[in-house]
């Protein structure tokens, strides 16, 4: 049923609401009503309903006050839920002379009491039993029109997913239903009702056992540091405590994620917001995962909280690799556009300089503070990721910088950066495999499960065997480009001096170049760069090395030579040896 209502538009959740609003409303008053009416009923037999009334005059004004805003509330609830949903509603609608007996029967259910000194039930029996039938009644009509609802949404769901897809629909839903702004509050009210009743709880048992006075000592002294650290902890196992608390909690995560990696763009320059929303989805998902293949919700309380503990340091780490991949694309923008600004350029490098000194000091800790396990194992290896590829996007910025102020053409550029790069992904494919063993540790003698094997199947399959097949391919890219580019002659100093023009692909000075079949005169870099994409030249379109030409020339030189062989053979007069 709650997921059903979960699905519904905001007109039906309203309606719904106010039904269930309004029973709850009725049974306050009529609780209030009984309490005030025993009230009133301890007092002398014999007395006026006057003077009992003005003996207990606080309590039944404040019954009075409390009954005039219920009938309010009622009335203004009623204005939510439509008369065509249910014809016998409109018996009590605002519009007939019967609405002025629900607004007013919560105070005559007091005076009654009071004045007849009858049983307070006769009255409801016989005047207000109707009206209860009414709006009892008024949940079952509505499940009719929630389940027409419903299927109406299904078939529209259908259409849509027929029209546009299943991927548009469900991003449809999400915004429509609102899901984590819904998870992060259901998660904050938890808290909140958990931290006011521990807070309580603790104060007023200090309260008893005489260990403070509510009315004489400071409030800071009516919760220590000690109990602020214990509801802490307790409030951190109750929240992922279920399925929807630990989604709940994720949310949170996320909302906090989003904003810090908004605050982290705009401290270094960004102009995109791209990068905080990935890290929101990232993070949620990420520790949503974490939580499930760890069976968090299932551990002690002890062994939960210490999950939770090492989950975060996890997350943490995964933060750091964010922050990096928005420092990165930033750095070699600048360096490839010459930008002066030394504000510009400070900012991303102050930020890869905490990127190298923070996991160090968080790897250094937890080795100091836990075992060896497998969980620190990963941390660990997360962190010297981090750090590696930190240093080459440095190094890789550094050189680009020295590029830029150079007056000559450095045709060596592209070999340092990608033997630099070559590098990094080395070590970030090390790390794949590394721990792609830690996690098949794990799931074989410390915590096996399903989720966990499925998410190895994933890291294998795109971040070792995707990884490396790409590494591959890059690889032989450059090989083939390579001996291409070795293949074609180098100009000579007066084939330049008569060109006396620019490479027509980086528009800069041909000091050296190589010359095409076609005539047309590159830089070797450039010229290679450029058959990284295609074989064609970039001015006349034509192949710029004709390899499967050259191979048959070759076949037709060799077949040219066996058959003069030949020939000559057959020139030459046989002897024959006979005896």
């Amino acid at each position: 049923m709650a997921f059903l209502m979960f699905f519904l538009g905001r007109r039906h959740l309203v309606n719904t609401y106010s039904y269930l609003l309004s029973i709850y409303l009725l049974h306050v008053s009529y609780t209030w009503n009984m309490k005030t009416a025993k009230l009133l009923n301890s007092m002398d037999s014999q007395e006026s309903y006057i003077s009992v009334i003005m003996k207990k005059r606080s309590s039944f004004l404040s019954n009075l006050a409390l009954q005039i805003s219920i009938s309010y509330c009622l009335n203004e609830l009623r204005i939510h839920i439509p008369a065509s949903s249910m014809p016998w509603y409109n018996l009590i609608r605002p519009n007939n002379v019967t609405s002025y007996m629900c607004n007013t029967f919560p105070i005559c259910l007091s005076l009654y009491q009071i004045m007849t000194r009858r049983s307070i039930e006769d009255y409801i029996f016989y005047c207000v039993a109707p009206l209860l039938l009414d709006l009892a009644l008024m949940p079952l009509v509505q499940v009719v029109n929630i389940y027409k609802e419903f299927d109406a949404l299904l078939k529209t769901a259908w259409m849509q997913v027929k029209s546009f897809g299943l991927q548009p629909f469900i991003e449809n839903q999400w915004n429509r239903l609102c899901v984590p702004t819904v998870l992060r509050l259901f998660w904050c009210s938890m808290i909140g009702g958990e931290l006011i009743y521990q807070s309580l709880k603790r104060v007023y048992d200090k309260h008893n056992n005489g260990d403070v006075n509510l009315l004489e000592d400071e409030y800071t002294r009516l919760l220590t540091h000690r109990d602020v650290y214990e509801i802490v902890c307790y409030l951190c196992i109750r929240g992922c405590s279920t399925i929807i608390a630990v989604m709940g909690m994720s949310s949170c995560v996320s909302f906090v994620s989003h904003y810090v990696g908004r605050l982290t763009s705009y401290i270094i320059g960004g102009q995109d917001d791209d990068d905080s929303s990935n890290i929101a989805t990232v993070t949620a998902i990420l520790f949503f995962i974490l939580a499930l293949q760890t069976g968090l919700t299932s551990l002690e309380d002890e062994k939960k909280l210490n999950r939770l503990y090492r989950n975060f340091f996890l997350l943490i780490t995964a933060i750091l690799h964010f922050f990096h991949s928005m420092a990165n694309p930033l750095l070699m923008s600048l360096s490839a556009s010459k930008n002066t600004s030394i504000t510009k350029h400070l900012r991303p490098l102050v930020l890869c300089a905490i990127l190298l000194v923070l996991p160090y000091f968080i790897v250094t800790h937890l080795w100091h503070v836990n075992d060896v396990s497998s969980w620190l194992m990963s941390v660990t290896a997360f962190s010297v990721e981090v750090i590696v590829k930190v240093v080459v996007t440095l190094s890789v910025y550094l050189l680009f910088m020295i590029d830029a102020y150079r007056d000559v053409f450095w045709e060596k550029l592209d070999d340092y950066v990608y033997y630099i790069k070559s590098f990094g992904n080395t070590v970030e494919f090390l790390v794949g495999v590394f721990l792609l063993g830690n996690g098949a540790y794990i799931l074989i003698y410390e915590q096996s499960g399903a989720i966990r094997a499925i998410m190895m199947c994933i890291h294998a399959y795109f971040n070792i065997y995707m990884q490396a097949k790409e590494g591959w391919k890059t690889f032989m890219r450059r090989q083939t480009a390579v001996k291409k580019i070795n293949a074609l002659p180098n100009a000579s100093p007066e084939e330049i001096e008569a060109y006396s023009d620019v490479c027509a692909i980086c528009y800069q000075d041909l000091l050296c170049g190589k010359v095409t079949n076609c005539q047309h005169y590159f830089h070797g870099l450039c010229l290679r760069k450029w058959l990284y994409v295609q074989d064609k030249c970039p001015l006349c379109h034509k192949l710029i090395y004709e390899e499967t030409t050259q191979n048959q020339a070759v076949d037709e030189d060799d077949a040219a030579a066996e058959n003069h062989f030949v020939e000559n053979r057959r020139a030459v007069p046989h002897n024959d040896h006979t005896d």
